[in-house]
């Protein structure tokens, strides 16, 4: 997973000329100052959506968001998070003197809020299933169940429910973002049955969407599921850039991270790995560039985008797991629905039973499930 903390802690003025810089001309900043542009450009689109936004029912305590205003959430999530990587810049621990000012940017303006803000409420950062202290299990049947559209859930932990953590049942247009699934607040397993989330509609998002690069601040965090992890039964359902691993009654990861009904994305198929390039070894002390080659048999003439995940381990189907989302690339099948590409990488400090994995996603957003294992060695 890339770390995008240097765009946290970066002067609000610099990132906002970057930004300008991009608007004008994408290829003229940092390639991954680029890749985090593209993923915020499209958060700020979504949350400008203004036909539906309808209802999301969460089971067990009658909470119904109607009419939200999505850019205020996202401002809220965005200050949460804020809070908990830099709030201790802030904190009065010495009663003799203030704290020297460190810049941590934490005031209501820098998120756009003002005072008028502060009797309202949002819904982004919630805990699902679990009570207040984030430990304990206080689980509802499903989690949420979406039956509207147009709707995006973001920022919450989402774990302990009889169910599904979400169910879309029905819906289509929503948005699954930022999640974190199966794990309490201290990061452990809490009893999750069922699906992080089932998808029964189209045209929804979970994760990052189709038509946009490498995105993995988009993505949702998922372990410790039961069921598994994203349960497709639909079309054009966009699943891309979630980190996945360890579901499974045992946490073994013996259930899918990914699965398509035979009705699921129109069972969109995997690329396959044909070999991996390690010019400079195998990385066994520390990350190593790397060249993924492999080829993809889908539907001709058409245009794809290949995500490249990593684990230490495959699961018990030979299928590989997504501990760390590596890059993404955009390619074009010939006139037979062939391609073959080859994708330049970083591979994570790695064991020995550690592999790597594919998954393609049409223009149309039909997502396929991760594909086979492909032993790093």
């Amino acid at each position: 997973m890339k770390d995008f903390s240097y765009i946290t802690n970066s002067s609000p003025a610099f990132i906002e000329g970057l930004y300008q810089d991009f608007v004008k001309d994408p290829s003229s900043v940092d390639p991954e100052f680029r890749k985090f542009f593209e993923g915020f450009d499209f958060a700020v689109g979504a949350g400008k959506a203004t036909n539906g936004h309808e209802t999301i029912e969460v089971k067990g305590d009658g909470i119904r968001l109607d009419g939200i205003d999505w850019q205020k959430e996202l401002n809220a999530y965005r200050m949460i998070l804020g809070y908990r990587n830099k709030g201790h810049l802030i904190a009065k621990t010495n009663p003799i003197r203030e704290r020297k000012d460190r810049g941590a940017n934490l005031d209501l303006a820098f998120f756009h809020f003002t005072d008028e803000d502060l009797d309202k409420n949002f819904f982004a950062g919630n805990l699902i299933g679990l009570g207040p202290n984030g430990i304990s299990e206080l689980g509802n049947e499903n989690g949420i169940e979406m039956r509207s559209n147009n709707c995006e859930v973001s920022g919450n932990r989402i774990a302990g429910n009889l169910l599904d953590g979400i169910w879309i049942n029905g819906g289509k247009f929503n948005r699954i973002q930022g999640n974190s699934f199966g794990m309490n607040v201290q990061g452990n397993p809490t009893q999750s049955y069922g699906w992080a989330v089932r998808v029964d509609g189209t045209n929804n998002i979970v994760g990052a969407p189709n038509n946009v690069g490498y995105a993995p601040g988009l993505g949702n965090a998922i372990s410790f599921m039961d069921t598994g992890g994203v349960l497709v039964n639909g079309i054009n359902n966009s699943v891309r850039a979630n980190l996945s691993d360890f579901n499974g009654y045992a946490n073994d990861g013996s259930a899918p991270d990914i699965k398509l009904t035979a009705s699921g994305n129109f069972q969109q198929p995997f690329p396959v790995i044909d070999s991996l390039s390690l010019p400079n070894g195998l990385p066994t002390s520390g990350p190593v560039a790397a060249t993924i080659s492999g080829h993809l048999k889908s539907g001709p003439s058409a245009l794809y985008r290949i995500d490249v995940y990593y684990s230490p381990t495959c699961s018990p189907a030979g299928r590989g797991h997504a501990d760390y989302y590596l890059d993404s690339k955009a390619l074009t099948t010939d006139a037979a629905g062939n391609v073959a590409f080859s994708i330049p990488v970083t591979l994570p400090f790695s064991p020995s039973t550690s592999v790597l994995s594919l998954a393609a996603t049409d223009a149309y957003a039909d997502s396929s499930e991760i594909g086979s294992c492909f032993a790093i060695d």
